[in-house]
């Protein structure tokens, strides 16, 4: 008996009653029609009582009698001088019997010992009673009993019809719904038998059945000699046949690759006649476990061989280079101030301009070298076969030139173009070494020395290289450790208005001193905080350290004027400054108009929508904003009108050659117009001669800061000018 479908679930409960009650009323019905049957025929015979049925129980009679007198057949029956069970009590007690037919054992034999025990049971009533001198006419509890049976097994072979039916419907459906093609093959000729609709969908479609599966499934003949001889395999052996390569089938959208399996298929008296095949379409999985194959081993934004292909190159590199006695060059690419263009213009900016400069890289190599990223601005070029230092020279100087040229952008960044360099490590295998890692590091060392040439340029290593590279790791750990410890200082460099002469406010510059009597220039940590990206905190911290600054002048009696701080690129870019400054005014409770921020241009004609945002945030707290270093970065006015500033401060590289240089004075005359236009205070920086300031008064601008004034001076000496 085949196992029921399994049923969905249904949280309410009611959604399986009605199926349920079908089922009990199907077979109630299917019960009372054999019942009723059984029962019909025997109270019929019992009022109709056939000449039939009294030979039938004569022929009992003398059968369990054998020593009786066989009596004419028209005397009725039994003899007289037994008593007959009234006609009524017989139909009684067939209508019992029938009732015991609803018993129905599984199993078939337990179904004919069942039936057998039922059809002899009234010969033994009547044997029973014939010793009491009774008679039972057994021919009519018999008839009735055969006829319920009958109908019994005629419902039951209609019910199990009706299910073999179900379970061939069921199963059509299942092939149909699939997404795998299934056909059936016939086992001599391979003629197609069946195909659902995946099967006709793959044939890309056309008409199956009846065709040789050589001519109706469109393969390769590579493909159908194999899945023929899987056929062959498994009708012959009456095995299920996996083929072991992919068959390769042609449609529209090209060549698909399908995974086929070859089962028996037996007729109803087990014979193998034939064969189901399954195709399963693998050309979607093969083209994703491709694709995560290729993800796991290229960058996803430059569609460059990332690090773990590299790893795999630069191994097949050196064994090549041992082998064939060759060289080959290793070079360490970083583009210069590309964190200043993905901190000012966005990292979208910075996405799209390594796409292109990743291009540039590709285009000049050749089909023997490798271009990896291995990270951020960082890309890894090998060289195959350079001959020697001077060829792996003139590959640098090749990649040097590529990567100087400006990167124009497209339509989507307003066709911005932007400015683009590079410093180049080179190593050469195997005079520099055999060992992946060290090789790399030796790159990146003498790519920093690159770095620290005055123009973008290439550097091959050599061995004062580490020593250099170390005493630069050193100087990184000590600038931590200074942050960490609150080493750092701050300087204070007073401003005055021309009007008057009167101190209008202090900028605060960083100084590092790593012992006593030793000084870094600002110039070399700043720049090394930068790159190390230190300079957030040391951020952070100057402008928590100037409101405290502040507060303990405030609370020594002092009045202070306001204070400037240098926000770095990074700061604006993390969105973090807004917290910073909220929390320093918070910690100290110094009023806000005592705090200054300064921007650089730079940063603020970045990515203007960001930039704008976030100093109005500032703003809205009472900080008063400077934009720092004018006229040196991408100038936009259409940016500038929407900043709210209070003040712009010419770089001192146009105030250096004033009044002589007539270019500056022109720059310095128009920046203070320009200032006047929008309402902004104007303030020059490097002020160191009394010519340079007698021409900025005349300019009409509102002050300066320089060491014609002062130099930056420690808290102290500044609390002094505080006084006065």
């Amino acid at each position: 008996m085949s196992a029921p479908l399994p049923r969905s679930v249904d949280p309410t409960g009611r959604g399986s009653v009605r199926p349920r009650r079908r089922n009990l009323a199907a077979a109630a019905a299917a019960r009372a029609t054999w019942w009723f049957a059984g029962a019909a025929v025997t109270l019929l015979l019992a009022w109709w009582q056939p000449a039939g049925l009294q030979h039938l129980d004569l022929l009992a009679y003398h059968l369990l009698q054998p020593d009786a007198a066989a009596p004419a057949a028209v005397l009725p029956l039994p003899p007289v001088a037994v008593d007959q069970v009234p006609t009524p009590l017989a139909a009684l007690f067939t209508l019992l019997l029938v009732s015991a037919v609803a018993l129905r054992p599984r199993k078939a034999p337990a179904r004919l010992l069942l039936a057998l025990a039922l059809l002899c049971l009234p010969l033994a009533a009547s044997s029973a009673l014939l010793t009491q001198q009774r008679w039972l006419p057994p021919a009519l509890p018999v008839a009735g009993l055969a006829v319920a049976l009958g109908f019994r097994e005629a419902a039951r072979a209609r019910a199990e019809q009706r299910q073999q039916q179900r379970t061939r419907a069921q199963a059509q459906a299942a092939l149909r719904a699939i997404d795998d093609a299934v056909l059936t093959v016939d086992g001599a000729d391979h003629t197609v038998r069946f195909a659902n609709p995946s099967a006709v969908l793959q044939a890309a479609p056309r008409v199956l059945d009846g065709r040789p599966l050589a001519i109706a499934y469109p393969l390769e003949a590579h493909s159908h000699e194999a899945l023929h001889a899987a056929i062959t395999a498994c009708v012959a052996q009456g095995v299920s046949v996996r083929v072991r390569e992919l068959l390769r089938l042609r449609s529209a959208e090209g060549l698909r690759s399908l995974r086929a399996t070859a089962s028996p298929l037996r007729a109803t008296d087990e014979v193998i006649d034939g064969a189901v095949l399954v195709f399963t379409d693998m050309t979607g999985a093969l083209e994703a476990a491709r694709e995560r194959e290729h993800a796991a081993t290229h960058d996803a934004l430059t569609g460059l061989p990332n690090r773990v292909l590299l790893q795999e190159q630069l191994q097949l590199t050196l064994s090549r280079v041992k082998r064939q006695h060759s060289v080959a060059a290793i070079l360490f690419v970083d583009l210069d101030r590309f964190k200043h263009i993905n901190d000012t213009l966005g990292h979208r900016t910075g996405d799209a301009m390594l796409r292109v400069l990743a291009q540039r890289l590709q285009a000049l190599c050749r089909n023997t070298d490798t271009v990896a990223r291995w990270g951020g601005d960082e890309f890894v070029l090998i060289l195959e076969d350079v001959g020697g230092p001077e060829g792996a020279a003139l590959g640098a100087t090749k990649i040097v030139d590529a990567l100087s040229r400006d990167v124009a952008l497209g339509p989507e960044f307003s066709h911005r173009l932007l400015p683009s360099s590079a410093s180049v490590g080179v190593v050469l295998v195997p005079r520099d070494g055999t060992q992946i890692e060290d090789l790399l590091s030796k790159a990146d060392m003498a790519m920093y020395r690159a770095k620290g040439q005055p123009k973008a340029s290439f550097h091959i290593w050599a061995a004062d290289i580490n020593a250099r590279m170390h005493d630069r790791l050193a100087r990184e750990v000590d600038l931590r450790q200074a942050l960490l410890h609150e080493r750092l200082q701050l300087h204070y460099q007073p401003q005055f208005a021309f009007d008057g002469g009167r101190m209008i406010g202090m900028e605060a510059l960083m100084r590092w001193h790593p012992a006593p009597g030793q000084s870094v220039p600002p110039s070399e940590f700043i720049q090394l905080a930068e790159e190390s990206g230190l300079i957030v905190d040391m951020g952070a911290w100057a402008v928590r350290q100037v409101a405290r600054q502040l507060a303990s002048w405030q609370a020594a009696g002092l009045r202070p004027v306001p204070v400037a701080v240098n926000v770095s690129a990074r700061q604006w870019t993390n969105g973090e400054i807004v917290q910073v400054v909220r929390l320093a005014l918070r910690e100290a409770a110094i009023p806000p108009a005592l705090l200054r921020l300064e921007i650089t241009e730079t940063v603020a004609m970045g990515e203007g929508d960001q930039i704008i945002a976030l100093l109005h945030d500032i703003h809205a707290l009472g900080i008063r904003l400077s934009l720092d270093d004018f006229g040196t970065g991408y100038s936009s006015m259409a940016y500038l009108k929407r900043f709210p500033l209070d003040e712009l401060k010419i770089d001192r590289s146009f105030v250096t050659a004033l009044p002589q240089d007539q270019q500056d004075a022109a720059i310095v005359h128009a920046t203070v117009a320009l200032a006047r236009g929008l309402g902004l205070r104007v303030l020059a920086e490097g002020v160191e001669t009394q010519a340079q300031a007698e021409f900025l008064a005349a300019c009409g601008c509102d002050g300066a800061q320089g060491y014609l004034y002062s130099p930056p001076e420690p808290a102290e000496a500044a609390a002094l000018r505080l006084q006065n």
